[in-house]
């Protein structure tokens, strides 16, 4: 959850800080998930798990560069250094 949070975060304010930290996030998330299917024990909670893989999966297919307000024309939330203009 961390990771799509932060890579969100990243998006909107060109902060390539907390995009840095979104990686980490989700080098940690893939791990756990790892392990938890691996287990495979009765305490695997599969509707959890399935919910994590899910928010990976929202983390992979996410820009890493701020498209939708390029997309949306809102040049208020451009971050500094970026141009809206191609």
């Amino acid at each position: 959850m961390a990771a799509v949070g932060l890579a969100g975060l990243s998006n909107l304010t060109g902060d390539k800080g907390a995009n840095t930290l979104a990686k980490h996030h989700y080098g940690l998330a893939l791990q756990h998930i790892a392990s938890t299917v691996r287990s495979l024990s009765g305490d695997v909670d599969l509707d959890v798990t399935m919910r994590a893989v899910v928010m990976m999966a929202i983390y992979e297919v996410s820009p890493s560069y701020p498209t939708p307000r390029k997309l949306l024309g809102d040049k208020s939330l451009t971050p500094p250094g970026h141009s809206s203009q191609r």
